[in-house]
């Protein structure tokens, strides 16, 4: 099987070469809904003997419709790539949303690029999907202009987890009530930050918790403030069990948000690592001690706790 093609500007992206069957979203968390969306293009593909497409964009539209109510990202680029990439998409374009994008009319942006440029034959979108200038391209517009240019289009319907519409935005309401186990179930998968490791003050190490400080790579969303069981991959691909405390530290009197993780078996230095850290239970909230001996105490019992959540 070839490899499949990405494509992360319209001007590289090359003449189609046969019938294209296409899905378009932002696709930010590529959670079950998604996926099914994916899903549902590839079998049609398949079943057309036409090349399997996504088109998406790198950074949220909304960062540059409405920069002030911009979500913080479930996933960024490389993740969302490599995500798409595994479900057997053949071509993956991944444009960056600017100002020419956001100006471009949505039949325009339908009858010029998704029809002359990519040649797709059947297009796919969930319910909510909405681009073009204005936000006025959507679903309606889609299954209109389908008719007048020739392709097929066909409406996802949502995708239901504990009864619940899998949405990006009710995975960020999760996360943001610090339910990393419910995130989990609506994602499919555990949610991950990654970033590097950065100086600290050291002061977890004088009580026997040594904690590596946590700078996120990309704007993406932090779980609430608390204390979480989490699973930690190094730079070099081996994997430990640890703690993860967000917050301010209120019993040192903390002013900068930090995140801060705790290997549950290591002794080594992390500064300069990489780290992927994965939520798997929430512990329990952030909050004020009487002083380091009855914070020392505290850690201790979370990493029991801890434990017995990330037995294997």
């Amino acid at each position: 099987m070839p490899e499949p093609l990405v494509i992360e500007s319209l001007e590289d992206l090359p003449p189609p070469r046969g019938p294209v069957a296409l899905t378009v979203g932002t696709f930010d968390g590529v959670h079950p809904g998604h996926q099914a969306l994916l899903a549902r293009t590839i079998g049609l593909a398949r079943e057309q003997g036409a090349l399997a497409a996504a088109m998406t964009f790198r950074n949220h539209p909304r960062s540059v419709v409405s920069p002030a109510n911009c979500p913080l990202l479930l996933t960024e680029w490389e993740e969302k790539k490599r995500l798409i990439l595994e479900t057997g998409i053949e071509l993956l374009v991944g444009l960056w949303f600017d100002e020419e994008l956001r100006r471009w009319p949505a039949e325009d942006f339908v009858r010029e690029t998704v029809v002359r440029r990519i040649g797709a034959r059947t297009v796919v979108s969930g319910p909510n999907f909405h681009f073009g200038l204005g936000g006025l391209g959507n679903p309606a517009l889609l299954a209109r202009m389908a008719k007048e240019e020739g392709f097929r289009f066909i409406c996802q319907e949502p995708v239901l987890v504990n009864g619940m519409a899998v949405s990006s935005t009710r995975i960020r309401e999760t996360l943001a009530a610090g339910d990393v186990a419910l995130a989990a179930k609506l994602l499919g998968r555990h949610y991950r930050l990654t970033g590097r490791v950065v100086p600290g003050d050291g002061l977890g190490r004088t009580i026997g918790f040594p904690t590596a400080n946590m700078q996120p790579d990309a704007p993406m969303l932090i779980p609430k403030n608390g204390v979480y069981a989490v699973r930690v991959r190094l730079s070099s691909g081996a994997e430990y069990p640890g703690m993860m405390n967000i917050g301010v530290r209120p019993t040192v009197d903390g002013r900068e948000h930090r995140r801060e993780v705790h290997l549950l078996g290591f002794d080594g230095e992390l500064e300069g690592n990489t780290l992927e850290v994965f939520f798997i239970g929430r512990l329990r909230d952030e909050v004020r001690f009487s002083g380091l001996p009855a914070l020392r105490e505290q850690l201790a019992r979370d990493r029991e706790a801890a434990l017995a959540i990330l037995q294997p």
